[in-house]
This record gives C-alpha cells, sequence and structure tokens, in this order.
C-alpha cells in the first residue's frame, strides 16, 4: 500500500510538470485520497501487531477492562466509557505570535514551517518510524499531509485536571470538531517524538520497523489499547499521565519527561507495553490540511482576545471564544 503511494507520488513529482500551479492543483485534490491510504496502512500494521499488547483485540481488551476487579476497576470502567463516548476535546496549543499565519495558512507541520524541536532530519525518522515507512515514502508525502500534534483535554464538567507539560508550548488553545477530523487522527501514549529519540541511536539514519503496538501511530479504532494508561491517570483526577518534574540543572534532558511504565491488574495484567510513556498527555496526530474555519469548534486564549483577521474568521466561523481554563 504505502510503496503505492510512494510510486504515486514520484509519477506527479514537481519536475514532472511544466505547470506547477497544476501540481499543486492536484496535489490538493488528493491529499484526502492519500490520507486515507496512509489510515489503511496504520491499521493494517496494527492488525499485525495488535497481540504485542497481551491482548488478541478490541473486545478483549474492552471485555478485560470491564470484568476486572480491584482498586484499579472503576477507573478502567471509566476510561473505557470515556474512550467509547469520545467525551473529551482535541486541542493544540499555539504561541500568540502565530495568530495571523494561522489565519491565513492554518495549522502548519514543521517541514512547511522549517522548525522542529532537534533537527527536521531526525523528526523524518520518528515520524517515519511511527508509519511505518521507509524514509524515501515518509519524504515523498507532501508536508502538508503530514502530522499536525494535538492532545486529549478533559470536558469542562468532568472535574478532570489537565495536563499541564504542554503550557510552554503557547497561551492559545484550538479544539476542533471530533466529526471534521475523526477520521484522520491517530492517537499515542504520551509525547510521541522524545519517546522514540530515548529509545533510538543519535546514529540512526533509517527508520525503525514497529515490533510492538505502542511504536506506530495508532490508529483512532483501535484507541481502547490506551485503558490502562488513561485509567492510570484517571486515577490521579486527571486526562493523562501523573505530573512530571521540572526540569533542572541536575537532570539529563533524556530524562525529562520520563514516566513510569504502565501494568495491568486483575484481568489486564496481561498488558504490555514497549516504551514507558513520556510527558503527561495523551497526544493526537491530526494528518492532512486543518484549517480554523473548516476544523475549528472552540478558541482559548489566556490574556488577550483575537482581533484582526483571525477574530474576523472566529466570528464568521461562529467559533466560541472564551479566556482559558486550562491555567493552573
Amino acid at each position: 500500500m504505502i510503496r503505492n503511494i510512494f510510486l504515486f507520488f514520484l509519477f506527479f513529482n514537481l519536475n514532472s510538470f511544466a505547470n506547477e500551479n497544476l501540481c499543486e492543483k492536484l496535489f490538493s485534490n488528493n491529499t484526502n485520497i492519500l490520507t486515507q491510504q496512509i489510515m489503511s496502512h496504520l491499521q493494517s500494521t496494527m492488525d499485525t501487531l495488535y497481540s504485542t499488547s497481551g491482548f488478541k483485540n478490541n473486545d478483549e481488551i474492552i471485555k478485560a477492562a470491564l470484568n476486572s476487579s480491584g482498586p484499579m476497576a472503576p477507573f478502567y470502567r471509566q476510561a473505557y466509557e470515556i474512550l467509547r463516548d469520545e467525551e473529551f476535546m482535541i486541542g493544540i496549543r499555539v504561541p500568540y505570535r502565530h495568530r495571523l499565519k494561522i489565519a491565513e495558512n492554518g495549522f502548519l507541520t514543521s517541514y512547511e514551517t522549517n522548525d522542529s524541536q532537534g533537527s527536521l532530519i531526525q523528526r523524518s525518522i520518528i515520524e517515519a518510524s511511527y508509519a511505518n515507512m521507509t524514509i524515501e515514502e515518509w519524504d515523498s508525502i507532501p508536508s502538508n499531509v503530514k502530522v499536525k500534534y494535538a492532545a486529549l483535554y478533559p470536558l469542562k464538567y468532568q472535574n478532570l485536571s489537565a495536563p499541564s507539560s504542554m503550557d510552554s508550548y503557547g497561551t492559545d488553545i484550538y479544539f476542533f470538531k471530533l466529526s471534521s477530523i475523526k477520521n484522520r487522527i491517530s492517537i499515542t501514549a504520551g509525547d510521541s517524538y522524545n519517546r522514540m529519540k530515548r529509545n533510538l541511536s543519535p546514529l540512526t539514519t533509517v527508520s525503525i520497523s514497529p515490533t510492538s503496538w505502542d511504536q506506530l501511530f495508532i490508529p483512532w479504532k483501535d484507541r481502547f489499547l490506551l485503558i490502562p494508561c488513561l485509567a492510570e491517570g484517571l486515577s490521579k483526577g486527571k486526562l493523562g499521565f501523573g505530573d512530571i518534574e521540572k526540569p533542572n540543572k541536575y537532570m539529563k534532558l533524556s530524562e525529562y519527561g520520563q514516566q513510569q511504565n504502565i501494568f495491568g491488574s486483575s484481568l489486564l495484567s496481561p498488558y504490555k507495553m514497549s516504551w514507558e510513556p513520556n510527558m503527561d498527555y495523551f497526544e493526537i496526530q491530526i494528518w492532512d490540511i486543518l484549517t480554523v474555519q473548516n476544523d475549528g469548534q472552540e478558541m482559548q486564549y489566556k490574556n488577550h482576545p483575537p482581533k484582526g483577521k483571525l477574530g474576523k474568521i472566529l466570528r464568521n466561523s461562529q467559533i466560541h471564544v472564551e479566556k482559558q481554563k486550562f491555567q493552573k
């Protein structure tokens, strides 16, 4: 499947077109098709890796969660219900200074902004690995189709703490309509970049093939694999993982944000993860073009309400705007 994607984009290489505008139009019109091919590839990969979790499929892990006993049992059931009913918001934190760019261009990937934590080469290696692709296959995908990173946030009535380790990413939070992005999202247990970087050799120049379910961008259909992870946070009153220690001068950067591995209890005791989660949030990967006007549901700000071009877009799109509620 992915080999076909690679060949498709080689065939429609920019250099093969005399009319660049025509090429851009073709790419734009086919991003949804390509995105669904990628989603299918992730699903196919997960189908072969699911059993590495200790369970055969969603039905088996759900049954174990609902029939477990002991102190964690109520949290397993609560985690299942939250995931089943999709009782959360999906949001991206962005610096205040990016408002005009978001209004004009939407939400861009690191490849489009040429800005990344670490090098773009290393980011390509890590993201290609999570997508179970070669570097060549990953690089053949248009930058605007690649992932934009978001996180799960609690609904206002849930009385759950929101993850805090993303606070430094920006003071504006944009939330998206699940109905608009549901067929093009994946999820990981914590920060995917830091998590894999910790487990890769600095000398790695090629992507790695995932050998466990948690080394993949997890298809949305299989989000129930995260029941034990979500339950761990719920037991602490949080939609996320436990609080992380603030960095200090004595801490190695590679150690920052590391969580304890998650283990199941009772009927979920067979549960296995290959790597510990990183940071305190559930990371959502949103694929394909993402804009406020097409996909937005709500915008929260810390100090300054949106004005100008972004303010107009928000008003015209009838997107709710309010002062941020998640500040500690």
